[in-house]
């Protein structure tokens, strides 16, 4: 039932249909509420897929430490995606000035790839 709730299936059928929704609207979300960022991104060559398809098949388990994933999974199932995309803006908030530091595709990828960044 959760899995079709929130249509988990569509993120791993062939040519990732859901993964591709996300990833999309993850990418309007970066640019209007994040344009620095968004930018930057685009400066560097870097596409949401490149960072957010991990978060996306995980549910940020790769991000978020393991004590603090319960409360995680908790929201998810109450709020649905749009929790799940106002962690992705609060994680690009929280750590906006360090991604636009970084100056090059491999530095930029390893700051949205760090593990155990998000803890509230």
């Amino acid at each position: 039932m959760i899995f079709e709730m929130f249509e988990m299936r569509d993120i791993y059928l062939p040519k990732l249909p859901g993964l591709t929704k996300h990833c999309q609207m993850i990418d309007i979300l970066i640019f209007n509420y994040k344009p620095k960022i968004y930018s930057h991104l685009c400066n560097n060559n870097i596409r949401v897929e490149m960072f957010c398809s991990e978060w996306i098949f995980a549910l940020f388990a790769s991000v978020i430490p393991v004590e603090n994933m319960a409360i995680f999974y908790d929201r998810l199932l109450q709020d649905g995606w749009s929790f799940f995309y106002k962690v992705i803006l609060s994680f690009l908030n929280q750590f906006e000035k360090l991604l636009l530091e970084e100056d090059d595709l491999a530095g930029i990828l390893s700051v949205l790839k760090s593990q155990n960044h998000i803890t509230k």
